[in-house]
């Protein structure tokens, strides 16, 4: 998955909900065959000031079909990813970038629509565990190397830092994580702990605790409520040299959203999750010439699922 939203699980149907505030058990249920189609998207704001002064926005957007390909021992499955389509907007002081594979043109912005556009019918395929665990990636390089070519360098780059396999890996589990893998009561909690590692900078942690806040409903069918508070946490990399002249701490890094699920399959309908973080660096020596950096981040994860009756609902998994 990339840094957006794209995970999602299938499973076979689990008990339904009852009305009011009954428990619910809330499992994956893996049956093959089955698949669903999403919308997910990833809206990302960055605002530095002090000795650097700039301001990013990336919109990314993918349409992508999961399916499962097999159950595996344990009570896992092999799920496999295939992308529908692909939206990016940019914009940063080195300039913007915008392109759609569903457009009727590039808007200027050929190679990055050329070679994003090869990956629209790309699979990769997700080993999951039964609690969401995400333990192997099949397809990934397979997937970077066909659809490169020479002079689109910076395209390419771009690419596989979307569609790294710790970024991938990372981003499913989020989303196979939903779920405790049991049965709960309005009220009870689970938790969630991602690890990730961002370059000069270190380790950013970020635990979610999921609440099931009980029944809801969701274009007048039954949904089953899911509130969600994360919390990151800055682990300074003492090994690079950004280490030696700057201290860098988080401040905040607080987010809060909600998910709904369809409690007759246990899929995810709809969720949305934000989030806001303030990185500070700081020289180390004082009196340094250099000036402290304040780097503000707001995101946004969020994904909707498909009409069921749509017809790219309906595509089976390649054969294992």
């Amino acid at each position: 998955m990339i840094t957006m939203l794209v995970a999602a699980a299938l499973w076979s149907p689990a008990p339904s909900l009852a009305a009011g505030d009954e428990p619910v058990r809330l499992a994956w249920s893996w049956k093959a065959g089955d698949a669903t189609t999403y919308t997910s998207t990833f809206v990302q704001e960055v605002v530095a000031t002090g000795q650097v002064e700039s301001k990013n926005r990336t919109e990314q957007r993918m349409t992508h079909t999961l399916a499962v390909v097999k159950t595996t021992d344990g009570g896992g499955a092999l799920v496999e990813q295939t992308i529908r389509a692909l939206a990016i907007d940019t914009e940063s002081p080195m300039g913007a970038m915008k392109f759609d594979t569903q457009a009727t043109d590039d808007e200027g912005n050929a190679p990055a629509f050329k070679f994003f556009s090869t990956l629209v019918g790309a699979s990769v395929r997700l080993t999951v565990g039964p609690e969401g665990e995400v333990t192997e990636i099949e397809g990934l390089e397979k997937l970077l190397t066909q659809s490169a070519s020479p002079g689109e360098s910076a395209v390419t780059s771009q690419a596989r830092l979307m569609f790294s396999d710790d970024t991938m890996k990372r981003t499913a589990e989020q989303f196979f994580g939903v779920l405790p893998g049991r049965e709960v009561k309005p009220g009870e909690s689970w938790t969630r702990t991602i690890n990730n590692k961002v370059p000069t900078l270190g380790v950013i942690t970020t635990t979610s605790t999921y609440t099931y806040a009980g029944a809801a409903t969701h274009r007048d069918s039954p949904a089953a409520r899911i509130t969600v508070a994360s919390k990151s946490t800055l682990t300074q990399d003492t090994e690079t040299p950004m280490s030696r002249v700057f201290t860098i701490t988080l401040e905040g890094g607080d987010g809060a959203g909600e998910i709904l699920v369809d409690p007759s399959t246990s899929r995810p309908i709809t969720g949305s999750v934000k989030s806001e973080i303030l990185i500070l660096v700081t020289p180390k020596q004082e009196g340094s010439p250099l000036k402290p950096i304040r780097q503000t981040v707001k995101a946004e994860n969020r994904f909707e699922r498909a009409d069921p009756a749509r017809p790219a609902d309906a595509i089976s998994p390649s054969a294992p």
